[in-house]
């Protein structure tokens, strides 16, 4: 603690970063989050990405608190990421799943992600499907372009380039690219066999 504290006041971001830690987690110090939420400020301040991230954290929690759905699903997507904190697809799956359970519809669309990558889960098409369809119908352009896509892959559904150009459709509707330039391509290809 004195090393990091003579560290921090020649302003080394990390050591006062982990300082922060050391209030939060009553290590060496007696346990105390607004000292901890202090040294998580300064080393923010100077650009502490640990930091930064430890008071998003904090952040998200107050605001999951208030039932604020998009805030779980920014926690999912901080462990599913490993930003700032450990890896954790089950933790993701969890926070993604309480923002689902609120009908929000990034939520879901992150979810099918997991399930389309194999990410914590078994790689399962046909669930993924199931998920980017609710994404979708909430019209989620992402979720709709990616319903397309499982459409025009055959995963988890048999090939369908008609229900694929229905669902890049939406979405290109919704200005996503990825789905006006895909929807472009498919009514090209059209064009030379009709």
């Amino acid at each position: 603690m004195e090393l990091y504290l003579a560290a921090s006041n020649l302003g080394n971001e990390d050591s006062q970063c982990s300082i922060g830690y050391f209030y939060k987690d009553g290590q060496g110090v007696s346990q105390d989050y607004s000292k901890a939420m202090e040294w998580f400020v300064m080393a923010a301040d100077l650009g502490s990405a640990d930091a930064q991230i430890s008071l998003a954290l904090n952040w998200y929690h107050k605001a999951v608190n208030q039932g604020y759905e998009e805030a779980q699903c920014g926690i999912a997507c901080l462990y599913r990421d490993g930003h700032g904190v450990p890896h954790d697809y089950s933790l993701a799956m969890e926070w993604f799943l309480k923002a689902v359970e609120q009908e929000y519809a990034c939520a879901r669309q992150n979810l099918d992600c997991l399930y389309h990558d194999g990410q914590g889960v078994g790689q399962d098409y046909v669930q993924a499907m199931a998920w980017y369809r609710k994404a979708a119908d909430q019209d989620n352009s992402k979720a709709q372009y990616s319903v397309g896509l499982l459409y025009k892959n055959s995963h988890g559904v048999s090939v369908d380039y008609s229900q694929a150009s229905v669902w890049f459709l939406k979405a290109a509707k919704q200005w996503y690219t990825d789905a006006q330039m895909r929807l472009a391509y498919l009514n090209q290809c059209e064009s030379y066999f009709f």
